[in-house]
């Protein structure tokens, strides 16, 4: 039986140099599930390519400019809400797979370990990029550097500079 989560509190864990996400499910308790930097970076790429499906018809000169503002907009709306706090009894899950499906409304991710226990976690597409702002915040925090973050999500675009040198 899957369990749907309604909130979740993403963290990074130096002690366990995992991702430890606290998950609130719809019936009332609490789950601890547990992410690795290997598995974070196979999902991480489509995650993102999710997001760029969202832009497809976009002049491709715009779109690094449209996820940017999208992305900005998805942040500026991520509010302060009292964290999920799970406590030492409550179900864990290290998860081994995660399952991406689609919704209506975005995705939604199920959590996999190997004895067939599952959590899923669905995210409409400006939760689904506040998400990978705090996934990015983690990755940083861990010192982890993944290779796949884009820059319109970590707000390290560079703009074109004008070339003010002339030939004569």
């Amino acid at each position: 039986m899957t369990h749907i989560l309604e909130r979740v509190t993403t963290v990074f864990s130096p002690e366990e140099d995992r991702l430890r996400i606290a998950g609130a499910r719809q019936d009332g308790q609490q789950v601890v599930i547990w992410v690795t930097r290997r598995l974070l970076g196979f999902l991480l790429p489509h995650l993102l390519d999710r997001l760029d499906g969202q832009f497809a018809s976009t002049a491709p000169e715009l779109r690094d400019t449209m996820q940017e503002f999208a992305q900005q907009s998805a942040r500026s709306a991520l509010g302060e809400s009292a964290p999920v706090v799970a406590a030492q009894d409550d179900e864990v899950l290290l998860a081994s797979s995660i399952d991406i499906g689609q919704t209506e409304v975005g995705v939604l991710l199920t959590f996999r370990n190997d004895a067939d226990k599952s959590f899923s976690l669905p995210l409409a597409s400006d939760n689904l990029r506040q998400w990978l702002h705090i996934l990015y915040q983690a990755d940083r925090a861990a010192n982890w550097r993944l290779p796949q973050w884009p820059a319109w999500l970590t707000g390290e675009t560079v703009t074109p500079s004008a070339d003010h040198s002339s030939l004569h």
